[in-house]
């Protein structure tokens, strides 16, 4: 059986969800979602938190790009929100980019393409390797499961579209 390591649980980190304003140049705007270390209760022990995250929406005059989604529907829920609430009714989010094959970088990417039109979730061929190995025992029940236990979706997902 295959060990697992969690260097990215982290004791007693707290914080909140916070927003912030990156840069614009050339018609580009780009935005930083943080999202908060979650707590889990793993192998036995209480009082963890699972690594903050955060994503970054760039925007352009029509269109925006998501770099990355959160492991737990509820996560991807409040960043669909975030994200409705920067575009504002004329624009849309047209992709998803994956930057690697980790659960909490893209579990959620179809649900929050569900809400936009026409958005896709785009990776690299290995990136997209690297995400369906997620699905495979045992690093599937051992670790995402017993980490998220109801949390997020047990459907495995590619990318819509491989980059070269």
């Amino acid at each position: 059986m295959r060990r697992i390591s969690l260097l990215y649980l982290f004791v007693g980190f707290a914080s909140t969800v916070t927003a912030e304003f990156v840069t614009s140049s050339k018609g580009l705007r780009a935005n930083v979602y943080h999202l908060p270390p979650a707590s889990v209760h793993y192998q036995n022990s209480t009082n963890l938190s699972f690594s903050p995250t955060a994503f970054t929406l760039i925007q352009a005059s029509h269109h925006a790009i998501l770099v990355d989604a959160p492991a737990t529907e509820a996560q991807a829920s409040n960043l669909t929100e975030w994200i409705k609430s920067q575009l504002g009714p004329k624009k849309t989010l047209q992709y998803i980019y994956i930057t690697h094959g980790h659960g909490d970088h893209f579990f959620t990417a179809p649900q929050i393409c569900a809400q936009f039109p026409g958005c896709r979730v785009v990776a690299t061929r290995d990136v997209n390797d690297h995400m369906q190995s997620q699905y495979e025992d045992p690093l599937w029940s051992t670790l995402w499961l017993a980490l998220f236990p109801g949390q997020i979706n047990s459907k495995p997902s590619d990318a819509d579209a491989i980059l070269p």
